[in-house]
């Protein structure tokens, strides 16, 4: 059910019947950091491309590609462009304020963020036209410029907590999906919304969980952000539909607002609107 704060032919305000009951803070997961150090236009998939410590320079590579317990990091000290060559798999992305360069694909990879998310405080990152999933991790955005090369951003849960989203000024995704699948009994994951996005396609959020419910609501009250979508917004029928899906919050002051240009499709019956 919808509970409307505010009502146009394609816009409404997101409300719930009910809320999680709580949220449970997931282990944290600890890596190693690998600073790009590339040459310029320089492959992802290069192991002389990164170094293991900060370096002063563009100097000092050969510590090998960061892989899946790793934050790959983009500051100052070496402003390169960077070319990702191939798919990527990163316990995180982190764009430090004073890069200057520009991170692309080559081609149409998939990128997998885990739980220290995607953070971009400078330089330009351009996505992939693949999927570029972010698990239980935060997307912190709040400077350069990200551009969405008609691929999906996938906010997809795998651990007790969602994440915060920070777009930052004038975000535009492609298509985005909000999704989790976390197998057994478990507390369920909520997504904050920091401030408002847009979607220039299609937005889809699917709870796959057997147990557990997903949660996307607003981070600040009061604060009632908007999600803009070109396309259609589509709820779908998963095989976890047995277990609740919340998009929106039960408190009014938790509400956010979706400016739909397309069609709502709801098939999933445990959605609450």
């Amino acid at each position: 059910m919808f509970r409307y704060l505010q009502y146009s032919t394609k816009r409404f305000a997101l409300g719930l019947i009910f809320v999680a009951a709580s949220i449970f803070l997931p282990q944290s997961a600890f890596g190693a950091n690998s600073y790009w150090v590339g040459t310029a236009g320089g492959d992802w998939s290069d192991e002389n491309n990164w170094a293991s410590t900060n370096p002063a320079s563009c100097t000092g590579g050969g510590a090998g590609v960061p892989g899946a317990g790793d934050t790959a990091i983009f500051d100052a000290d070496c402003d390169n462009n960077a070319t990702m060559d191939a798919n990527i798999d990163v316990l995180g992305i982190n764009i430090n304020s004073g890069y200057t360069g520009t991170i692309s694909p080559s081609a149409a990879i998939d990128i997998t963020i885990g739980t220290s998310g995607f953070v971009q405080a400078g330089g330009t990152f351009t996505s992939t036209s693949g999927t570029m999933t972010i698990n239980s991790g935060a997307f912190n955005r709040t400077g350069g410029t990200f551009t969405h090369n008609s691929g999906t951003v996938a906010f997809a849960a795998n651990s007790y907590i969602g994440g915060t989203i920070t777009p930052g000024t004038s975000l535009t995704l492609y298509n985005a999906t909000f999704s989790q699948a976390i197998p057994g009994d478990y507390d369920s994951p909520t997504y904050n919304l920091a401030a408002g996005f847009t979607v220039a396609g299609n937005l889809t959020v699917e709870n796959t969980s057997d147990s557990n419910t997903l949660q996307v609501q607003a981070l600040t009250p009061n604060s009632n952000p908007t999600i803009t979508v070109n396309g259609n917004l589509s709820l779908p029928s998963t095989p976890g539909s047995s277990t609740a899906l919340y998009f929106g919050s039960a408190s009014a002051s938790y509400n956010f607002t979706v400016a739909l240009a397309g069609d709502l499709s709801i098939s999933d019956a445990q959605a609450n609107l």
